[in-house]
């Protein structure tokens, strides 16, 4: 059992406490005997890798990994509840420009004040991930295929015409789709890609 305790000192520490019966020789339970050990290190150590296993360093969104999770755990309940869901995958247009003209650590910037718009944009049951490189990855719960066009068609806005750090604008090129019925999460993520790719190819700074 563990309790948290407040020190003399005004600290809060974490105490693991364990409990053994004392008995006679009869048998007969006859006093208890407790003892506390500080856990409090050990759970901060073990919540800090919790958070490095499943968010990007750079941006604080979550990583690859733990959106996979994410994906397989709606899909989930959209099989079973019949529920609907989006996602909107993006990158940052001509972003090796931005790292060969002004430097890995202003493109690092961008990256970080970039998911920082995004992620005040979304909503609290949205779900939004570093998926690697500059580009990234929404997930949209309850949301059908218009909903996600139109959630796009904000960030893409809403992108084009934020400041960045360095490089005054930059532009995001986006694609979107809706889960299919008995579509698995693979081919979900393959038709995004593809929608993607189509917006790079017709042009940049636009939704496919």
């Amino acid at each position: 059992m563990e309790n948290a305790i407040n020190t003399a000192a005004g600290d809060r520490q974490l105490i693991a406490f364990r409990n053994a019966l004392l008995r006679d020789a009869a048998g007969q339970v006859e006093g208890i005997l407790a003892s506390g050990v500080d856990v409090t290190e050990q759970r901060r150590l073990e919540a800090d890798l919790a958070y490095q296993a499943s968010h990007d360093p750079l941006t604080g969104l979550y990583n690859r990994r733990r959106m996979t999770e994410l994906l397989d755990a709606e899909i989930r309940r959209a099989w079973r509840h019949g529920t609907v869901f989006s996602v909107i995958l993006f990158d940052i247009d001509h972003f090796k420009v931005v790292n060969d003209q002004h430097g890995h650590d202003v493109g690092d910037a961008v990256l970080q004040e970039l998911a920082a718009v995004v992620a005040r944009r979304l909503r609290d049951i949205d779900h939004f991930a570093r998926w690697g490189g500059e580009e990234f990855l929404v997930l949209l719960p309850e949301t059908d295929l218009a909903g996600a066009h139109r959630a796009a068609e904000d960030l893409r806005a809403l992108i084009s015409a934020t400041d960045f750090t360095g490089v005054a604008r930059v532009t995001i090129s986006l694609g979107v789709a809706a889960l299919d019925e008995g579509e698995t999460v693979q081919g979900l993520l393959k038709r995004v890609d593809d929608n993607a790719y189509a917006a790079k190819t017709r042009g940049r700074n636009r939704v496919v």
